[in-house]
């Protein structure tokens, strides 16, 4: 971080000072980048929105910013491990709709999307082609979903 530039300060609106301009202005005139000096201010709002504790940013030998999930968390895509019927025709309620508007859509996006673990994702999967309504076209690697009435 410049010196002018605090940690405490990186929760208000501030400037940006691009470690190499050379690459930063480029990335910004393509708009590969929005704006310059936002991404602190993005992810403090992002992670309240979300309900999330907001960010944590350190200063060691280079700069760390710790992102915190809602307490309870096991990690990404993991649950308890106990579900009902119910939850598993939500499941797949939720799962059919993602593959309507997105049928490239992988089992690990899923799970993440989801919550749950890949393998639940593959045991809907699973129920949902056994119950014709849901089919795969395509290989493994590369095709796509696709959904019938």
């Amino acid at each position: 971080l410049p010196s002018s530039l605090t940690i405490e300060l990186l929760h208000e609106p501030h400037g940006s000072v691009p470690h190499n301009p050379l690459l930063a202005e480029p990335l910004y005139q393509t708009q590969y980048i929005e704006r310059m000096g936002t991404g602190t201010g993005d992810m403090i709002r992002r992670c309240r929105e979300a309900g999330l504790p907001v960010p944590e940013f350190r200063v060691t030998d280079g700069f760390a910013v710790i992102l915190r999930r809602r307490s309870g968390a096991s990690g990404p895509g993991k649950t308890s491990g106990k579900t009902s019927g119910k939850t598993s025709g939500k499941t797949s309620g939720k799962i059919l709709a993602y593959l309507a508007k997105n049928p490239y859509a992988t089992i690990p996006e899923l799970a993440i999307l989801l919550r749950i673990t890949e393998r639940s994702v593959e045991r809907n999967l699973q129920k949902l082609q056994r119950e014709s309504l849901l089919g795969r076209v395509g290989p493994a690697r590369g095709g796509r979903w696709e959904l019938f009435n």
